[in-house]
C-alpha cells in the first residue's frame, strides 16, 4: 500500500466506546501498559499509510517505551488477533489491523475524489478570470478612427481673451457710421421719419426737406 503522508488524510475514524469495551481489548489490562500501546500503534499505522514495518527499535522508539516491553505488547496483540502481520512486495515484515486499513482505503479514495472535483473547480475558476482578463486587451486592441491633433495637423488654438477684445472692438467700429455719413432724421408729409445726409452733395443743395422748403419752392418760381 502507498504511503501517504498525514497532510493528506489528518483524522481518523476511531470509536472510543468499542475501543475501550472490547473484550479483547479488555483482556490486556492484566498487562499494562498493553492497551495504550496498541492505542499509539494504530495512530502510527494511519500516518504510515495503513501499515508500519515491525522494526522493535523504530516502534519502541516513537511509542517511547522500552524495546523489551514494546516486544512484550507486539507478541500479545498478534496473538490475541488485534494485530495482523504481512509482508510487503519486498518481503518486510509489517504489523497492520483489519478495520484500520479498510477505513484508510476508504478514506484514500474520497479523498482522491475530493482532489478531482476541488482541481476542476480550480480549473473553471482560472479559464474564468483569463476570459475576463482576455476582454479588456480585445477592447484596447480595437481599431480607432483617425486621430486629430498630430504633429503633421497642429491642434486649433482657442483665441486669447485679449485677442479675443481687440477683435470685437474693431468689429464694433465697422459697424459705426462715419461722421460725414451720419444721418439726420426729419418727419415726411405723412408723418413717416425721412433720413437725408448731413452732409448733402452739390446737385441735393436745394432738395426740398421740410414743408416750408416746398411752400417757398413756390414763391421763388
Amino acid at each position: 500500500m502507498g504511503k501517504v503522508t498525514n497532510k493528506q488524510l489528518p483524522f481518523l475514524k476511531f470509536w472510543p466506546m468499542d475501543f475501550f469495551t472490547s473484550k479483547r481489548v479488555r483482556k490486556l489490562d492484566d498487562l499494562p501498559g498493553c492497551a495504550m500501546a496498541y492505542l499509539g500503534l494504530l495512530m502510527l499505522m494511519w500516518m504510515d499509510g495503513g501499515d508500519v514495518e515491525d522494526d522493535t527499535r523504530d516502534l519502541a522508539d516513537q511509542l517511547q517505551i522500552e524495546e523489551s516491553d514494546w516486544q512484550a505488547y507486539r507478541d500479545r496483540l498478534v496473538a490475541d488477533g488485534l494485530v495482523d502481520e504481512i509482508a510487503d512486495g519486498n518481503g518486510v515484515l509489517r504489523l497492520s489491523q483489519a478495520r484500520l486499513s479498510e477505513d484508510f482505503a476508504s478514506a484514500t479514495k474520497t479523498a482522491k475524489v475530493v482532489d478531482e472535483v476541488l482541481a476542476k473547480g480550480r480549473a473553471k475558476a482560472n479559464a474564468r478570470k483569463q476570459a475576463k482578463s482576455k476582454k479588456p486587451q480585445e477592447k484596447s486592441a480595437a481599431p480607432q478612427g483617425p486621430v486629430t491633433g498630430t504633429s503633421d495637423t497642429p491642434p486649433v488654438q482657442a483665441p486669447s481673451t485679449v485677442e479675443h477684445k481687440h477683435k470685437h472692438q474693431h468689429e464694433q467700429k465697422k459697424e459705426e457710421p462715419s461722421p460725414e455719413r451720419s444721418v439726420a432724421v426729419e418727419r415726411g408729409f405723412g408723418g413717416e421719419k425721412i433720413a437725408t445726409d448731413k452732409k448733402a452733395t452739390p446737385d441735393q443743395a436745394h432738395r426740398p426737406k421740410t414743408l416750408s422748403d416746398i411752400a417757398n419752392l413756390g414763391l421763388d418760381d
